[in-house]
């Protein structure tokens, strides 16, 4: 448990970001099918960048992990908090999401697993948005599939869950060339 204010920048203050870079995301990485250095000795993992979403959504988080030995690797890392009843609920019905309980009423989760964020991420892939970090911009840029839904006014297939294709998809955001959005910085 984390005892912050449930809001995403009191999170990356104080001593509860040092927390959530040493020992938080690392635990909770390492439970992520996703992940791929399950194997590896993760010597420090650091948020690089934060990127807001959308004002009434989640952020996307960039994770740069170093290891005892190679490459370090950058992630990306959808995150959102919830409070109240709707917390309650989310750790009930679907703990895999759970990154952290925050404070007394409030849990920072895996954004993927919220059907809104997923749609403005894909909104953001389809229409070329660009969306502004600290040091560099998240631009959109999505499979024809996508940007077509725009122009004939027909929603983009929606999955219900964030399954292993829409994981990868995301997950590679701005980092190899069949990704679906890329990293600018500068």
């Amino acid at each position: 448990m984390i005892e912050a204010e449930p809001n995403l920048s009191a999170l990356l203050h104080n001593n509860h970001r040092a927390r959530l870079e040493r020992e938080i995301l690392p635990s909770y990485l390492r439970t992520c099918r996703w992940f791929g250095a399950k194997a590896r000795s993760i010597r420090e993992m650091r948020i690089i960048e934060q990127i807001p979403v959308a004002e009434d959504a989640g952020q996307l988080w960039l994770l740069q992990v170093a290891y005892t030995d190679g490459a370090p690797d950058i992630y990306s890392m959808p995150v959102q908090l919830e409070t109240g009843p709707a917390a309650e609920a989310l750790a009930r019905t679907t703990p895999q999401a759970v990154i952290a309980r925050v404070g007394d009423k409030g849990v920072l989760y895996d954004a993927l697993w919220d059907p809104e964020f997923r749609e403005k991420i894909f909104q953001l892939m389809a229409s070329g948005a660009i969306l502004k970090g600290r040091s560099g911009q998240l631009v959109g840029l999505g499979a024809a599939c996508w940007r077509r839904s725009l122009t004939t006014k027909r929603r983009p297939p929606r999955c219900s869950t964030p399954n292993r294709a829409t994981r990868r998809c995301f997950s590679t955001t701005g980092f190899s060339s069949s990704s679906t959005a890329s990293w600018r910085t500068g």
